[in-house]
């Protein structure tokens, strides 16, 4: 199975199930409450960890829901999803994202340029918990306002959107898991170019429990060392690893110097920091881990019965 289709709509959206329950629910309102100057579709992949599927099938007629049998990783899920979009520009959000109310229209506008991919600005929903502030600014600092529109190397999953033409030169990247690294990197070594537009804005909101935000952190870190070292030697894996275990301090600096620079959320960012050194200490140990095992964590393989329940947070699914 390929993507290579005959694009029928100016815009697939694909939004991908983390949270489930009424976090699915209003991201799907919001997006189709959006008028757009062309036709649109909205794909949502989902798994067995959805309950109550049916629900929102009755709920949304006109969102295309494609059930994939067994249990798939977001990566899988978003390759399902693009690859049932037929629209010559393809989105990728996550349901624990609000877009603005213009996103389509931005979106589509943003592919008038000759860019491959173009991405937009992460906002923080508010009011949120001192945890999910820390999950903010640990995975989505970089993408807060202000900023400027800019060629970049690095583009968020929950909010980016690519020509259809881009993504089918680069299939055999992303016909198994769809790992925006991986596929940004691919697509810029074909000499094709990553926009960031500051007015591409969706709003984020985790509704996580501190054992599932540890366990995502250290899953997640650990599937981001085991992916870099792929083809890499036991003594760069080693290396690598030892280097990780420094990281908590440098990402901590980082996030630091990005709300300064911004002067934003500043109080905030005091106020989360002691979380975020746990939650970031627990990334560097699991990628420490993914650089020497070579794996992903067992929680990631198709086994977990994790479940998406219509009360938004249980059991959400690892990414």
């Amino acid at each position: 199975m390929t993507s290579i289709v005959s694009p029928v709509r100016d815009l697939s959206v694909v939004v991908v199930v983390l949270e489930g329950g009424d976090c699915l629910r209003q991201c799907l309102s919001h997006l189709e409450r959006q008028r757009l100057k062309g036709n649109r579709e909205i794909i949502v992949p989902y798994d067995r960890r959805v309950q109550h599927a049916s629900d929102f099938i009755r709920e949304f007629p006109q969102v295309s829901f494609v059930r994939c049998e067994g249990r798939k990783t977001y990566a899988e899920l978003r390759t399902v999803g693009i690859l049932h979009s037929r629209g010559r520009i393809v989105a990728v959000t996550e349901d624990q994202c609000l877009p603005q109310d213009d996103w389509c229209d931005r979106v589509i506008q943003g592919h008038d340029s000759h860019h491959a991919a173009v991405g937009g600005a992460v906002e923080k929903q508010v009011p949120d918990r001192m945890l999910g502030w820390a999950i903010y600014f640990a995975d989505y600092v970089r993408y807060m306002r202000p900023m400027s529109p800019t060629l970049t190397g690095h583009l968020t999953d929950c909010n980016v959107s690519y020509k259809r033409s881009a993504l089918d030169a680069i299939v055999s990247v992303w016909e198994q898991e769809f790992h925006e690294p991986e596929v940004h990197g691919a697509l810029q070594a074909k000499g094709r170019t990553l926009w960031f537009d500051p007015e591409v804005i969706v709003y984020q909101r985790r509704s996580m429990g501190w054992a599932e935000a540890l366990n995502d952190r250290w899953c997640f870190g650990r599937l981001f060392g085991s992916r870099r070292v792929v083809h890499a030697s036991v003594a760069h894996r080693i290396a690598f690893g030892v280097a990780a275990l420094a990281t908590p301090l440098l990402t901590v600096l980082r996030v630091a110097r990005n709300v300064v620079e911004k002067r934003r959320c500043i109080l905030r960012f005091t106020w989360a920091l002691p979380a975020l050194i746990v939650l970031n200490s627990t990334w560097a140990l699991g990628e420490c881990m993914g650089y020497w095992s070579g794996r992903p964590a067992a929680t990631l393989l198709p086994d977990s019965e994790a479940v998406v329940g219509q009360g938004g947070q249980e059991g959400a699914p690892p990414r």
